[in-house]
């Protein structure tokens, strides 16, 4: 996502949430991210953040579900004995 060049009006909690992000030291890429995520929100439950309810969290986390894994750079030898890293330029 780029950052908008529109002359569209940000909204407090927009604004807050981003000072907040800067003053954390958030990169621009993050703070694209965390807007992207919140935008997806607001649209899943059909109004502004703001007035989310722990419920709405909930039925949005529930519906977008989450995968988190390690890839490793190789495996365990089939004997066991050692480890076999995977080969240049695979990852």
């Amino acid at each position: 996502m780029t950052s908008h060049s529109s002359h569209q009006p940000v909204s407090a909690l927009r604004a807050r949430m981003i000072e907040d992000m800067k003053v954390r030291g958030f990169s621009q890429k993050t703070r694209n991210e965390y807007i992207r995520n919140v935008r997806a929100f607001a649209a899943f439950i059909g109004r502004s953040p703001d007035t989310a309810t722990a419920e709405d969290l909930r039925r949005f986390q529930l519906h977008h579900p989450h995968l988190h894994m390690i890839v490793p750079g190789g495996g365990i030898s089939l004997d066991k004995s050692h480890w076999v890293p995977c080969r240049p330029g695979f990852l």
